[in-house]
């Protein structure tokens, strides 16, 4: 089939592409002019342009004229126009309609671990509430992250994906309408920010559920620095919760009231 891709995928969505003879007519990312490796090489494979532009109802017309049959949306973050005549497809991270939202995977991780999944569903006006192709539930591990179950998405969401193409107009005629309203929503998080009353519990499970982006340490100096990596211990000491043992421009050894924290910066 002939695609559209809005948002991004790993290496095992060009190894799929591949292997079934898809082709990508354009792919629309918000990446603001920055495009990494997985990015340009499926461009360069598939000769297709980038755009990094919301997607308008104008651009449509030129889905039409390049022979796009689908539309598929992994990660893109603007809402799509959607057109009757164009099938459109998202790949949405839980077990909708539990997780309807931007963020379910923080959500999941931090509290609802029942929820954790794929949904391959139909794109309509309302967010995340199309018709369901394909669902499957992921069973989460106490060394999960944020990075590992959107790795883990990548990975399934391209074979469920494969399944779908093989037969598309059986697969979209199949499709299972969902429920009105789901138990839960994903709202975007705020950003936590370590500070001298964060437990190490508090601060690991944040990381952990957030991630790079969402989790923040003001230091000495009233700078916020964002960390790449967030890692502790618990033990006893006598020091001032929020002391800074060390320092050395990259990785901070943070007291905290219960322990140790060894929070790295981007270096």
């Amino acid at each position: 089939m002939r695609l559209a891709l809005l948002g991004g995928v790993d290496g095992s969505w060009a190894a799929m592409l591949r292997a079934g003879g898809h082709v990508l007519t354009s792919i629309w990312t918000a990446g603001g002019g920055q495009i990494g490796e997985i990015t340009a090489g499926l461009a360069a494979a598939h000769r297709c342009p980038v755009f990094f532009h919301r997607l308008r109802r104008d651009d449509l017309a030129m889905l039409w004229q390049t022979g796009t049959e689908l539309v598929v949306v992994v990660g893109y973050p603007w809402l799509v126009p959607v057109d009757p005549a164009l099938p459109a497809v998202n790949i949405h991270p839980s077990l909708l309609p539990d997780g309807r939202g931007p963020a379910p995977v923080q959500w999941i991780l931090s509290a609802h671990p029942e929820s954790a999944g794929i949904t391959i569903h139909k794109l309509t006006a309302e967010a995340d509430a199309g018709a369901i192709l394909a669902q499957e539930p992921m069973t989460l591990t106490a060394t999960d992250d944020l990075h590992t179950v959107f790795a883990r998405t990548y990975w399934r969401s391209a074979q469920m994906m494969a399944a779908i193409l093989a037969d598309f107009p059986r697969a979209w005629a199949a499709a299972v309408p969902q429920p009105a309203t789901g138990s839960w929503t994903a709202d975007h998080p705020g950003v936590f920010t370590i500070g001298p009353t964060t437990r190490l519990d508090e601060a690991l499970h944040h990381w952990r559920a957030f991630g790079s982006g969402l989790v923040a340490w003001r230091d000495g100096k009233g700078q916020t620095r964002w960390p790449v990596a967030v890692r502790g211990w618990q033990e006893a000491h006598g020091l001032t919760p929020g002391t800074v043992v060390s320092d050395d421009g990259r990785i901070v050894t943070l007291a905290v009231a219960d322990g140790f924290l060894l929070i790295e910066a981007a270096g």
